[in-house]
């Protein structure tokens, strides 16, 4: 049945989102959200594929969307997140026939979690395997202080999104077409600052370890971009050039956020890799 379900990680709750096809022997699409998103923001990406097609799961990251906020940091972590993402993937109709879709964030974690639970068919959308050197995490860290102020201080939720919106990565998401884009910035302000606040020290690009020097263990995937993100365009070629089973997809007329910019262009990439997992 559709609706949303919760599993304990850490002892503490998290929201998963489940929408199922109209028809039952559908695949699914496990859908991992960036930072300061939620399994929701997939919605439009649904409709533009159509309800017929897949079953979709869209867990809410701890601190996100309807998750718990916990003020400790272990729910936040590497295999607390892992386990999760496998207790999602389980809840599919048929656990082995599941594609994963993931974007930034979502993206980052879920390489993790196909190198050390289950190599999985994966579309990862403006997605890094995050910093090769320590050096460059510790700057990364030092970096986000900056966010965990605004996330500290007065009105956190409006001054963070505020400033979080002004980044060039995520500035076209301003730009969307109404309701949607009234709609993300709503749900960005509803997340607990305390919740933010502990993904980005568990889960930001200063805090997971690099996974440059593993990208050749991975299994085939789909490495997805807009053609105006240049940065993660870049990476991708990058990463594409250590592992020959990667497939570059660039996304005309998108940025960061292609899924929510240009929702067809990657429900016709959806089409064309849910077709190996459907069920005759």
């Amino acid at each position: 049945m559709s609706g949303l379900r919760t599993i304990q990680i850490a002892g503490y709750r998290a929201s998963v989102a489940i929408h199922h096809a109209a028809d039952p022997k559908a695949p699914t699409i496990l859908a991992l959200h960036g930072f300061t998103g939620c399994g929701e923001d997939f919605l439009p990406l649904r409709q533009a594929l159509g309800e017929r097609t897949a079953h979709w799961i869209c867990p809410d990251f701890m601190g996100h969307g309807a998750s718990d906020s916990p003020n400790v940091l272990d729910p936040y972590l590497l295999p607390a997140t892992i386990s999760l993402i496998e207790q999602a993937r389980r809840m599919a109709p048929k656990p082995d026939r599941v594609l994963l879709l993931a974007y930034s964030m979502g993206g980052r974690l879920a390489l993790h979690y196909l190198l050390r639970v289950q190599p999985l068919p994966a579309i990862l959308i403006g997605t890094s395997p995050g910093l090769a050197t320590a050096s460059e995490r510790a700057n990364r860290r030092r970096a986000d202080r900056k966010w965990i102020r605004l996330l500290s201080g007065r009105d956190p939720r409006d001054a963070f999104s505020r400033e979080w919106e002004r980044q060039s990565l995520i500035a076209p998401q301003t730009q969307l077409a109404e309701p949607l884009r009234s709609i993300i910035a709503r749900r960005r302000r509803m997340n607990n600052p305390v919740g933010l606040i502990h993904s980005l020290m568990a889960a930001g690009t200063g805090a997971l370890p690099g996974l440059w020097d593993k990208l050749d263990h991975l299994p085939p995937l789909t490495l997805a971009f807009g053609l105006a993100d240049r940065k993660f365009g870049e990476v991708g070629a990058k990463m594409a050039g250590l592992n020959p089973h990667f497939q570059l997809m660039e996304i005309p007329g998108a940025g960061h956020a292609p899924h929510l910019e240009r929702p067809s262009a990657i429900s016709r990439l959806l089409v064309e890799k849910l077709g190996a997992l459907a069920v005759h």
